[in-house]
């Protein structure tokens, strides 16, 4: 029971990353094809990346340590593999939906602080301090969003329901 539990959650943690990751690759590819003259990451673009992997691993934290309670919930009869790839799947798709509604609210919030600006020509010209400013907008709002997350994901568990006898 406990080697199925690891496995699945190793499994879990390994896809939500994967398809984050994707989902990262995707947001950021018209600032990714910026690179140095020596054909290296610029330094701006390597910060945004890696603050967009440390907010993905905030959500992924809080999806595994929901699945981690869920799955004695689930797991009552342990040839049923059904409801754990559900469950699974629904913690996925609400992960990469969060990170990706929460991506496009920090854009619209950047602007206030910020002002209107090109991200790829930011990008291009190496502008370190703008990509921590939002990254920080981003990385804030996570960590404050995080109870609102733990709701949302406790809101799709699954339902144990015990009989009551008189």
């Amino acid at each position: 029971m406990i080697t199925s539990k690891i496995l699945t959650l190793s499994l879990f943690i390994t896809i939500i990353l994967a398809t984050n990751l994707i989902v990262i690759q995707l947001l950021t590819r018209k600032v990714k094809s910026k690179y140095n003259s020596e054909g290296t990451l610029k330094l701006a673009v390597g910060l945004w990346i890696s603050i967009l992997f440390i907010v993905v691993a905030i959500i992924t934290s809080k999806s595994a340590n929901i699945f981690y309670e869920a799955y004695d919930q689930i797991t009552i009869k342990p040839d049923n593999l059904f409801p754990v790839l559900k469950v699974c799947s629904i913690f996925t798709g609400l992960g990469i939906t969060w990170f990706i509604i929460w991506f496009y609210v920090t854009r619209v919030f950047s602007l206030f602080i910020l002002g209107p600006r090109n991200e790829s020509k930011e990008a291009e010209s190496n502008n370190v301090a703008f990509f921590i400013l939002r990254g920080s907008i981003f990385l804030g709002f996570m960590i404050c969003l995080n109870p609102a997350f733990e709701t949302l994901l406790r809101s799709f568990l699954p339902t144990v329901e015990i009989p009551f006898y008189h």
